[in-house]
């Protein structure tokens, strides 16, 4: 069996965790239309990206200023609290007051369960309003303020989320393309959850992917109230995340 192929640190390392679940770097390089052998030299750390490659990955929906300096930028036509930083489940939690008048946030030591049921349309989880659980805070937790957690029903993300199982969502986190994620959709009376990977940002919406079959669908700017980063294991226990081969 061969070696793994080598990626570098900093840039190499962003360059790879664009890649879908299970993609590997060739089939992400003919997905963006660019040169594989070219881009094997940028994961390996052996060049630094060319403005055409980061002009693709911007036509592709990607955040290359990201990729490049490892600082975030806004999504095209995303506001802030649309991309990562928008509205939490009604009643969600934040941390708690100082204990001893340091000024100092204190961790509320659980993260509230949100109940789910079948959304208003296939695929949708509708979320209560209230929470109905509570579960002990992981140590990638310990600092995200209204972190928050659901259960998955439904199919539509089967291998990797299975129902019954329970994700942990941190809203101040960026998204990126690849990442696993919650759309919020919905009106000021309520909201449904989608539970999907984020493929890319468009000047219309997001398109995002289920797993069982391989769908896209296309929310638009319009209907997307919030959206939010699933962490993965890794993320939960404080480790960086795995990198995507």
């Amino acid at each position: 069996m061969g070696r793994p192929p080598k990626v570098a640190s900093g840039v190499g390392a962003r360059i790879a965790s664009l890649y879908l679940d299970g993609e590997k770097r060739r089939e992400f390089a003919a997905r963006i239309g660019f040169p594989d052998s070219t881009l094997a030299n940028y994961v390996r750390g052996d060049r630094e990206p060319s403005a055409s490659f980061l002009k693709l990955l911007d036509a592709a929906g990607y955040d290359a200023n990201w990729v490049l300096t490892g600082r975030p930028s806004s999504p095209a036509g995303f506001s802030e609290e649309q991309a990562g930083f928008g509205p939490l489940p009604p009643g969600a939690v934040p941390l708690g007051p100082p204990a001893d008048g340091s000024g100092s946030q204190v961790p509320v030591p659980q993260v509230p369960v949100y109940g789910t049921a079948a959304g208003s349309a296939s695929g949708a989880m509708a979320v209560s309003q209230d929470h109905d659980a509570w579960v002990a805070r992981p140590p990638g937790l310990q600092h995200s303020a209204n972190a928050y957690a659901l259960t998955v029903i439904g199919s539509s993300m089967e291998p990797r989320y299975f129902p019954g199982d329970l994700i942990f969502v941190d809203p101040a986190r960026p998204v990126f393309p690849g990442d696993f994620i919650v759309i919020q959709t919905g009106d000021g009376s309520g909201f449904d959850a989608w539970l999907k990977q984020l493929v890319r940002f468009e000047e219309a919406g997001l398109v995002a992917a289920q797993l069982v079959d391989g769908g896209l669908r296309t929310f638009s700017r319009d209907e997307v109230r919030a959206v939010h980063k699933v962490l993965s294991t890794a993320e939960l226990m404080g480790l960086p995340p795995p990198r995507r081969r």
